[in-house]
């Protein structure tokens, strides 16, 4: 469900974005560059369908704030059965959404979403970071379902 609401969702943040501040800040990647991230590390969504404002970084999967204000971020993270993974949504290395799902179902690869709202300054850093996986490949992406990172300013 959480895929066919989002782009309306996204279109009218960004609507509301570009009527109340003069330009859009939004941002919507998926693709994890390593499906195996270590405890500790940034998740990298290397396939960015919007990135209004520039604020994304694809290459190190940080969002750094070009603008002040109230954000909305959210994540969706898909996982291989008979896998686990706790993931955060951190804040200038604060976790502001801790998340977990966890799969025993075989042959299943199921998705879980968490949103937080965020006040930034302009340059503070917003970033989803792997917190505690089991060994193995674990996060995952087909067509139907994408593991991805999302943000905009409200």
């Amino acid at each position: 469900m959480f895929l066919t609401v989002f782009p309306a969702l996204l279109v009218a943040c960004m609507s509301a974005s570009v009527r109340g501040s003069g330009s859009a800040v939004v941002f919507h990647a998926h693709g994890p560059s390593n499906t195996s991230p270590a405890s500790g590390k940034i998740i990298e969504y290397t396939v960015v369908e919007v990135n209004e404002g520039q604020g994304y970084n694809a290459s190190n999967g940080v969002f750094m704030a070009p603008a002040g204000g109230m954000y909305m971020f959210s994540t969706q993270t898909c996982i291989w059965s008979n896998t686990f993974v706790l993931i955060a949504i951190i804040k200038e290395g604060v976790v502001v959404q801790p998340s977990a799902l966890y799969d025993t179902s075989p042959g299943y690869a199921p998705c879980s979403s968490s949103q937080a709202f965020v006040r930034l300054s302009a340059g503070q850093r917003v970033w989803v970071e792997s917190r505690r996986t089991n060994n193995g490949n674990m996060l995952f992406e087909d067509e139907e379902r994408w593991t991805s990172f999302s943000g905009v300013l409200l």
